[in-house]
């Protein structure tokens, strides 16, 4: 007891702790983190002013135009300072010749600044220069702000900085801590990002307080409960944990004491939120970790209470309540799905995160308690109720709960119907000890209805994002379009610097129109679409374009635009309905006189293998990332436009789509169809899973339940796996597990290095083939050039540019001195993705290294994918450039093929281990069986008995020992028969003894009276009939011992044989109760706890008991208040009975022959009742011990071999 209230009083102190315990303001964190950062600026900037003098000091020994690609730096000191994010510039004669990394850091003439600041981030540099006109300027970055944001670029600090996450730069005036250069002027501000500070170090504490707060509450109402169950008060013990958990939970949430809680991602309602109950993925963990704990104990409470008297009515209601807690199951994972964005899809694991695993264990959690309470309520009421009745509760209510679900429209049948085969389980579980195939069972039902209803709701969820997708790329009309576009062309009418660009003449390039136009006004919403941009000059010439198709012109614009549909309300737009045309919309703007800016709006479906699509795009896209395993294709009037994937869409469509659409399934994929044949048709293909995903998703969630299932119920799972001592068996288990352990962990080595490298010798040879393609093409325009002149490079961007058209994929031509010349994707390096200059290992490897192709792993963001690069050879033998060609569109598919990979060996693994514990079973199974054979063997051998050989025909060691076995069994056979006849005799001259002592005791005395009678018989004397009566009765007396003698003597000996049943010892140990519960004077209690199944003759075990009883009573004495209590209970493999009274004990000169035949501590009686208990519990297989303290009592303990 006071350990437990310690439990609780140290639960409140910590979550009282967690509760109050201050932490420093958003303002002050930021201040530290200002403080912190401008400190390690400094340092850094003298590290830069170090590492610029070392370069140029061993520049020096090295040619000041050929430097050779650094080589002349040490090995080491490239990769500390690469290491380090240091980027190096060396110039020469105020000419680049040699770099290292790709930020876009042009200025590296200033001598003054020691940073670099522009709209894309804050570099911190230092430079070193000598007298014969070397130049290093050693940069680090330190801000990093892309143009726009998406899953591949971010705002950040640089990681040498160790900025927490969630502080950014903010640039000029306004609130926050400043930073500042070296020099003193103030490079930004900074803020928490949406005015949100993350967690910080003291949230984290405060958590790890609040759990270990309520671990120890937990344990402590665990004790409680346990003592309570310890004086049968089992109601009490459940009902107060669960009174206090229930109190404690609603007034968490309704006055919420630790709301910094929310700002922890796992409370994020944004992520998962699904009712009051259910607001977060926390509070659902949290839940389910309670809904757990109060199963377990409700589950020891019902197993310790006594069985109902009633028990149909507690039958029906008990069942009812847990098919509707098997509904709220089933509600759980439905909404875990429906209402959360996480990555629950289970056939692509690759996807799975953090926040998925906890979501999982949740699952797990709520799963096991359904268990935990169903089978405390099995326990409890399967004694008193019969199979017949229980048998028909159980159909009625499955029967009306799965008509009840047919009402309301659900009709999955194994929504309703997974309760049944675990209710079987559990009920085969009851009958015997709990196994490691029952646990199995349980496990594998569970994962099976998880992966069910969790497959069918994302199931769901792709139906209803495709439809979304097929939704918005057949339909002609978005009103949202058409609502933006005004507010977009008001803004650019009120923009002077838009206005000043559409008067304008100068041709514009594409980047330069798509960040000065399509960013600032045509971003958000409008990604959901391909915006395209004509600016035309005010005599119809095209001055840009940000089409990568063919330029078109003002009057095929004008005629398409005259042509369409005026929305209402603005005569700028107009929806398009011209047949094979892909835009949705044309809008116009500006006058004629100053220039016109053409605005088309087209369905987003891009072509594969056309550069950086997704890398240009602000935005998460969250939906598009769901649904990027799609394959669509547009058609217009049944003709195919455009496509996307790998699915092989028919050229043309032929199938009529009724309004409601058209669903089809066609060579393993779904064809969702919607439109017009006659006009616009959507067709979208999702892949369908094989059957071996089925099993490979049921595997996963079964390993994963069962890892958490022998967590929860460790006890019971290492006693089935691991008995102790170690056997044999669980020996050669453990072995076999290790070797195959070790084994699949070296082919999952091995196969993810083969999977890179094919994958990687597939991409360089596909990039090897595209290089080439590519600058055979542009070899072919300029096969008779030497060089190309400045004057050349207007044409060599529409070279380019056609090229990468024509091939598919973007192009970029360097100059020979690693200058950028042409691009397809300017909007790279226009926006400063990119610096304008290769890659300087490429450089170095094709100019000093020679090479004739090279591929380098390079990286935008987050965003990594390889490029190849080849020297644009002419015919004259002229390097003209080098050509560079990234695989970022196809690097998805590579990382889709590379995540398949190894799903694959995954899968594999897991059935491996699967095979493995299998497999170990039957070898161990199969080595030990022999042995198993030769203990039971051994445990049957009786002297007197027949003892059987054991036939196994195997010629290997073991089979050596049975044989041996089997020739000792023989031998002892012999020897059994001359120790019976010796035993025999022996006990027919003991038993003779024992029978003339008993026979002479009564004859002594009638002698004596006989020969007194003759001496003293007168017939005539008055008295002689009295006399002759009173020798009569005498030798009567003694003739009624003398048959007791002989009766106790033949009951021994002929004890019948045993007739061993399955019955339940708590039933035998009540008859035997009720018989002496009226003995005056003795209050006899009955502590019966839960089932005990044995196989006994049950007349012997009523005897046992009543012997055992009788003994009890006998040895209390009269001037005492007798108390006699009979405990049952289980230990490990046996049920134990224990008989204790409170009588006068056993002296313990006497303990020794307690068991003797014919020894008695009594005044009367043969002594045969503990020698006829102590043999008919051994005939039942078991043992029987007694404890004893003079004048304090004694205890006798049976323990019988529990029924399997």
């Amino acid at each position: 007891m006071r350990r437990a209230y310690l439990l609780y009083l140290l639960a409140a102190l910590l979550l009282a702790v967690s509760a109050v315990l201050p932490e420093p303001s958003p303002e002050h964190r930021l201040e530290r983190v200002a403080t912190d950062l401008q400190a390690r600026i400094q340092l850094r900037q003298q590290q830069l002013e170090a590492q610029a003098r070392s370069c140029l000091d061993a520049w020096r020994t090295a040619p000041c135009d050929q430097p050779a690609g650094l080589a002349f730096l040490s090995k080491e000191a490239r990769e500390q300072w690469e290491l380090e994010g240091t980027e190096l510039l060396l110039l020469c004669s105020d000419s680049l010749v040699a770099w290292t990394g790709l930020s876009p850091i042009t200025a590296v003439r200033s001598k003054n600044s020691t940073t670099l600041v522009n709209d894309r981030g804050c570099w911190l540099r230092a430079s070193a220069t000598d007298a014969d006109g070397r130049r290093v300027t050693a940069a680090a970055l330190l801000w990093y702000q892309p143009p726009f944001e998406n899953r591949y670029l971010n705002a950040h600090f640089d990681a040498a900085f160790h900025v927490p996450k969630g502080v950014v730069a903010a640039p000029g005036p306004g609130l926050g801590p400043a930073l500042r250069a070296p020099e003193g002027r103030v490079l930004f501000r900074l803020q928490w990002a949406n005015d949100a500070p993350p967690p910080g170090p003291l949230t984290w504490l405060r958590t790890a307080l609040l759990a270990s707060g309520c671990i120890l509450l937990l344990l402590a109402l665990h004790r409680r409960a346990a003592e309570l169950r310890s004086v049968q008060r089992a109601r009490v013990a459940f009902l107060l944990p669960a009174a206090v958990l229930v109190l404690l939970r609603a007034g968490w949430m309704l006055l919420d004491p630790w709301p910094w809680l929310s700002t922890l991602s796992l409370f994020d309602p944004d992520l998962f939120a699904s009712s009051a109950f259910l607001p977060s993925l926390g509070d659902l963990l949290i839940n389910a970790g309670l809904l757990f704990f109060l199963a377990a104990q409700a589950r020891r409470s019902l197993i310790v209470a006594a069985p109902p008297r009633h028990p149909e009515p507690w039958a029906v209601l008990f069942l009812s309540a847990m098919l509707g807690a098997a509904a709220w199951v089933n509600a759980v994972m439905v909404a875990l799905v429906r209402d959360s964005r996480l990555a629950l899809d289970l056939f692509h694991v690759q996807d799975v995160d953090l926040f998925s695993g906890a979501a999982l264990l949740a699952l797990g959690l709520v799963q096991f308690a359904w268990l935990l309470l169903m089978d405390g309520g099995l326990r409890w009421l399967m004694p008193a109720l019969r199979a017949r009745a229980a048998t028909i509760i159980a159909l009625v209510l499955f029967g009306a709960a799965h008509l009840v679900h047919h009402l309301f429209g659900a009709y999955d049948s194994l929504l309703v119907l997974w309760p049944l085969p675990m209710l079987l389980v559990l009920a085969a579980m009851r009958h015997s000890r709990p196994r490691l195939w029952h646990g199995a069972a349980l496990v594998a039902l569970c994962a099976l209805v998880a992966v069910h209803i969790l497959n069918g709701q994302v199931r769901k969820r792709h139906e209803r994002d495709r439809a979304a997708l097929v939704e918005a790329a057949s339909t002609r009309e978005d009103p949202v379009i058409e609502l933006l576009f005004g507010e977009s062309r008001s803004a650019m009418a009120a923009e002077p610097s838009v206005v000043r660009l559409l008067r304008d003449t100068l041709p514009l390039s594409a980047a330069e129109l798509d960040a000065r136009i399509r960013q600032p006004f045509f971003s958000g919403v409008w990604n959901n679409y391909d915006v395209r941009l004509h600016l035309f000059s005010g005599s119809g010439n095209l001055r840009g374009s940000t089409s990568r198709e063919d330029m078109p012109t003002l009057t095929a614009l004008r005629l398409r635009f005259e042509q369409g549909i005026p929305v209402p309300g603005d005569g700028a737009l107009r929806n398009v309905h011209r047949p094979l045309d892909p835009a949705l919309y044309i809008g116009v703007l500006g006058d004629g006189a100053g220039g016109r800016l053409v605005v088309e709006v087209l369905p987003r479906i891009l072509p594969e293998g056309l550069g950086f699509p997704e890398l240009l795009m602000a935005g998460e896209r969250a939906m598009e990332r769901r649904t990027d395993l799609l394959a669509r294709a547009r058609y217009e009037r049944g003709a195919l436009v455009e496509s996307t994937r790998a699915y092989a869409f028919p050229v043309r469509w032929t199938l009529p789509v009724p309004p409601e659409g058209l669903t089809l399934t066609r060579d393993g994929y779904e064809l969702v169809a919607s439109g017009d044949p006659a006009g616009t048709t959507v067709v979208v293909a999702t892949p369908l899973p094989h059957w071996t995903d089925h099993v490979t998703t049921f595997s996963y969630t079964f390993l994963f339940l069962a890892l958490l299932g022998t967590l929860l119920f460790l006890p019971l799972v290492r006693h089935a796996l691991l008995p102790t001592p170690l056997g044999l068996g669980a020996k050669l288990r453990i072995g076999v597990l290790a070797l195959a352990a070790i084994a699949m962990a070296l082919f999952a080595f091995g196969a993810r290095r083969l999977i890179q490298r094919d994958l990687s010798a597939a991409t360089d040879q596909a990039m090897d083939e595209r290089s080439r393609s590519a600058v055979a093409e542009l070899r072919r325009m300029l096969r008779l050039e030497t060089e190309l002149t400045p004057a050349m490079l207007r044409d060599v961007e529409h070279l380019v540019d056609d090229a990468s058209t024509v091939l598919r994929t973007d192009l970029t031509l360097f100059g020979s001195e690693g200058q950028l010349l042409a691009t397809s994707r300017e909007q790279v390096f226009a926006n400063g993705l990119l610096a304008p200059r290769m890659h300087p290992a490429a450089y170095t490897a094709l100019v000093h290294d020679l090479r004739s192709f090279f591929v380098q792993e390079e990286r935008i963001g987050e965003a990594r994918f390889r490029t190849a690069y080849r020297p644009l050879v002419s015919d004259r033998g002229a390097v003209l450039g080098y050509l560079a060609v990234p695989y970022f569109a196809r690097q998805d598919e590579v990382e889709e093929q590379r995540a398949a990979g190894y799903v694959a060996v995954v899968n594999l693994l897991v059935v491996l281990l699967l095979l493995s514990i299998v497999a170990a079973a039957l070898i161990a199974t199969w080595t030990t069986r022999p042995l198993v054979l030769l203990r039971r063997g051994l445990e049957r051998i009786q002297l007197g008995a027949r003892n059987e050989p054991i036939l196994y025909n195997g010629q290997d060691e073991l089979g050596e020992l049975v044989r041996v076995y089997n020739r000792k069994v023989e031998e002892l056979r012999a020897s059994a028969e001359k120790l019976a006849r010796s035993e025999r005799e022996s006990a027919w001259r003991e038993m003779a003894r024992q029978v003339a002592h008993e026979i002479k005791n009564p004859l002594t005395p009638m002698k004596l009276r006989i020969q007194l009678f003759q001496r003293s018989w007168d017939p005539a004397a008055p008295d002689a009939k009295e006399k002759l009566d009173k020798l009569s009765t005498g030798l009567v007396e003694q003739i009624d011992a003398l048959s007791g003698v002989a009766s106790a003597f033949s009951q021994f000996a002929q004890m019948p044989e045993a007739r061993p049943e399955p019955l339940d010892l708590r039933a035998v140990a009540r008859a035997a109760v009720d018989v002496f519960h009226a003995t005056p004077g003795i209050d006899i209690v009955l502590h019966d706890g839960p089932e005990l199944p044995v196989h006994a003759d049950r007349e012997h075990l009523l005897r046992v008991f009543n012997n055992l009883l009788k003994n009890a009573v006998q040895a209390i004495p009269e001037d005492r208040d007798g108390r006699i209590e009979v405990r049952l209970r289980h230990e490990g493999d046996r049920a134990i009975a224990e008989v204790q009274d409170n009588g006068s004990g056993i002296p313990g000169h006497l303990r020794d022959r307690i068991f003797t035949p014919s020894f008695t501590t009594k005044g009367s009686g043969m002594g045969l009742g503990l020698a006829m208990v102590k043999r008919m519990v051994e005939q039942a297989g078991g043992t029987v011990r007694f404890d004893s303290r003079e004048d304090e009592g004694t205890t006798f303990v049976v323990a019988l071999p529990l029924r399997t």
